[in-house]
């Protein structure tokens, strides 16, 4: 099946990479070319993509080409830089160093660099703004180190990108994407959970034995293990309503209180341990569950790294699509396991 057809049942999807040059901008280039047309698309950046070059290597980078009748959201600078003719349809309430933010639609296909909103909550907003041209689908162009483009809160799928730029020995490369699809696929914690957190933006919550959520009134997550915690029966949850470290994790597993609770986030955007800290989590039985849980529809694969090798496709396509369960594409191929 082709990649634009796992993608036709969502309204809206990001891309985002596991590193640089692992083929996002491709990824991005091949849904714009292949979705179908008479469909309106539109699509931002919650970063800068488009460049030629790298900034970092220095190499060569594929340019984003949009076709006709593309709705595109960029910085001011960016939209005057673009090699395509356009009409402007307004301007986001959403500001960046470069400028406001186009909303603009384009006359003739040609290639722009695209520079949206840089938050969450910025794309939250934008796609509010650009509802009244009734987009069929929204895509958005991400980055694992800024992930929160692909909160289910935001869009409702994702593509991760993946591949000889992140690492050239294929047994690391598989075990940190597995890891990575793992954390995205964290199972939603219960419907009371969820409904009595959702609107909870900042500090910890821990629930009792009775299922009730408390605030511990601690400043930090940190001073878990100084603080005076009931004694008898453990905690049945606890509740981060921000990032979820290393740190966090470690003062967690030197609390009693906490042995056998369940620990909850927003959702996998939030997780940030490392793979050494998160296997020692689940070896004491701790399980992680998300408010909402987030769709991944694909991965895609590049076997070139910046450097020039090229790892063999046809098995890194095929041991990724066995170690992640999930569609894998070589989009440059053609190829898909």
């Amino acid at each position: 099946m082709e990649l634009t057809e796992r993608l036709s049942g969502y309204r809206s999807c990001a891309v985002i990479g596991m590193e640089k040059n692992t083929g996002k901008t491709e990824c991005l280039n091949h849904i714009l070319a292949h979705y179908p047309s008479g469909r309106v698309i539109a699509v931002t950046s919650i970063g800068v993509d488009g460049e030629r070059s790298d900034r970092v290597t220095e190499t060569p980078k594929p340019e984003i080409f949009l076709r006709e009748g593309v709705i595109f959201s960029t910085s001011e600078t960016h939209y005057r830089q673009r090699r395509l003719d356009a009409e402007i349809l307004g301007f986001s309430n959403e500001g960046t160093s470069l400028g406001r933010i186009v909303i603009a639609r384009t006359r003739c296909p040609g290639k722009v660099m695209l520079s949206g909103p840089s938050t969450a909550n910025g794309l939250r907003r934008w796609m509010g703004e650009i509802s009244p041209w009734h987009p069929d689908f929204v895509l958005v162009d991400g980055a694992l180190s800024r992930r929160s483009s692909a909160s289910p809160a935001v869009t409702e799928a994702l593509v991760l990108t993946t591949g000889a730029a992140y690492s050239l020995h294929l047994p690391t490369l598989l075990r940190d994407t597995a890891l990575q699809v793992e954390w995205i696929r964290l199972p939603e914690t219960g419907r009371v959970s969820r409904d009595a957190l959702a609107a909870v933006e900042g500090g910890m919550r821990v629930s009792a034995p009775d299922g009730e959520w408390y605030d511990p009134g601690l400043t930090t997550a940190l001073n878990m293990r100084n603080h005076k915690w009931p004694s008898g029966s453990g905690a049945r949850a606890v509740f981060f309503a921000g990032a979820f470290t290393d740190a966090i994790a470690n003062a967690l597993m030197n609390v009693t209180f906490f042995s056998e609770a369940e620990i909850v986030v927003r959702d996998f955007t939030r997780v940030f341990l490392s793979p050494q800290v998160y296997r020692l989590l689940v070896h004491n039985g701790f399980r992680i569950s998300v408010l909402w849980r987030a769709s991944i529809a694909a991965i895609c694969v590049n076997p070139l790294s910046p450097t020039g090798y090229v790892m063999d496709s046809e098995r890194l396509c095929a041991a990724m699509a066995e170690a992640v369960r999930l569609p894998v594409y070589d989009l440059r191929r053609g190829l898909e396991c």
